[in-house]
Formats: structure tokens, C-alpha cells, sequence
């Protein structure tokens, strides 16, 4: 028995001791990435233009409502809208997408990693959020396309929720170009 709780007892250690290293490592390269300075390489007279935007329900919307380009952590900022008579969720994940070839492909220049997280949009309301920028290639006089999807409850059948794809079409444009 004493055997068995040593064991176990060095197995713990052992996993601490683990999670502790890792954690070392995710704060040094976050360190790292953070004395990096602006990502996107825009100046404060860099402006986002938003071209349209898509949704597959009617009512449901995004929209840019702020943005940062030029910080170390340049974010845009989506206003989600909610004008149906159903509660919707979004989540975290998202894409900022260029066209290249007639195709819409990612430009993410790293992994995607968000948390997985319900946010709840009620009928009528509307909810910001501010998405990381830091990891995508943008250039100026590029059109993009922000994208994510929703889910929708619809009130007869709660157990079936319909997918919301929504797509916001944007550029970027400086004095320049």
C-alpha cells in the first residue's frame, strides 16, 4: 500500500512538474511575440473599408465596428446582430480569408487556437467582440473576408439548430495605395 502511494505521490510530482515547463514555455514565446511590436506592419493612417457582408439567415448580421492595425496586438472588433425572432450562439472561431485563383483561401500565418466558448445573442440584442489579427497575412489594397458561423435555435425544434454561415468583406487602405 505505502508502495502504491509513493507512486502516485511521483507520478503527481512528475505531472506538476511537466504543466510547470510548458507553462515556462507558452509565457516565454508569448514574451517573445509581444516585443515583436505591430504584426501587420500598418501605420495609424491605415483604415479597414467594409465591402458587404453575408449571412444565411435573414436577420443575423456582422459588422466592423472598431479596429486596431497598428498595435502589438492589432485586433477588428465584429458587431454581432441579432433581428430574428430566435435566440442565436456564436463562438470564438474564426477565419480572415483572401481571395487567391478566384478561391477564397486562409491566410492565418499560424494556428487558430480560441476558446471554446458559447457566446449567446437573444432575439433583438447584439454583442460585440474583438478578434486577433496578429496572425494573419493582410496587406493593404487586398480584399478579405472575415468568417464564422452562428446556430440558431429555431423555437419548434430546439434540438435541431440551424447553421449560420456570415461573412464580412473588408480592405485595407492607406494613404499610399
Amino acid at each position: 500500500m505505502k508502495k502504491k502511494i509513493l507512486v502516485v505521490l511521483i507520478i503527481s510530482v512528475l505531472a506538476v512538474a511537466a504543466a510547470v515547463a510548458v507553462l515556462a514555455v507558452v509565457l516565454n514565446n508569448q514574451n517573445r511575440d509581444d516585443d515583436k511590436g505591430s504584426s501587420t506592419g500598418f501605420t495609424a493612417d491605415a483604415v479597414i473599408s467594409e465591402n458587404g457582408n453575408f449571412s444565411d439567415i435573414e436577420g443575423l448580421s456582422v459588422s466592423v465596428k472598431s479596429y486596431d492595425l497598428q498595435s502589438e496586438n492589432p485586433y477588428i472588433e465584429i458587431l454581432w446582430k441579432n433581428d430574428t425572432e430566435f435566440n442565436a450562439t456564436y463562438g470564438l472561431g474564426y477565419d480572415i480569408q483572401k481571395k487567391a485563383d478566384g478561391e477564397w483561401k486562409s491566410c492565418a500565418t499560424d494556428d487558430i487556437i480560441v476558446k471554446s466558448i458559447a457566446c449567446l445573442l437573444d432575439s433583438g440584442d447584439e454583442n460585440s467582440q474583438k478578434y486577433d489579427l496578429s496572425k494573419f497575412d493582410i496587406d493593404a489594397g487586398v480584399t478579405y473576408r472575415f468568417t464564422a458561423e452562428c446556430y440558431v435555435s429555431d423555437s419548434e425544434d430546439e434540438a435541431k439548430p440551424g447553421v449560420c454561415n456570415m461573412y464580412i468583406e473588408f480592405s485595407v487602405d492607406t494613404p499610399e495605395g
